[in-house]
């Protein structure tokens, strides 16, 4: 029960997601629309290698799944990052 407990670790993120895709109607740009659809597909990712570990014969995430989710997660930091760094100098200009 405990394996199926483990992706609920992964709603904040979700959460923070869903918020950064419909933030980005704030400033008319798409960078924080990207930033969500990442980390949704990271988390995706993630959640689904940790619950075939709950129906497999040994309880281990699968390393393929995570080793993409992991791809996808720096991904998002990179956007993220970028969109922290622009973001400031919009607002200011508005």
């Amino acid at each position: 029960m405990l394996v199926l407990a483990r992706p609920l670790v992964v709603l904040p993120w979700i959460w923070f997601s869903i918020i950064a895709i419909g933030f980005d109607r704030q400033f008319g740009s798409r960078r924080w629309q990207v930033v969500g659809i990442v980390y949704l597909a990271a988390m995706a990712l993630a959640s689904a290698s940790v619950v075939s570990a709950a129906f497999s014969e040994i309880p281990v995430p699968d390393i393929d799944l995570l080793g993409l989710a992991l791809a996808a997660l720096l991904i998002g930091w990179v956007c993220h990052s970028i969109g922290l760094i622009v973001s400031p100098r919009r607002i200011t200009r508005t």
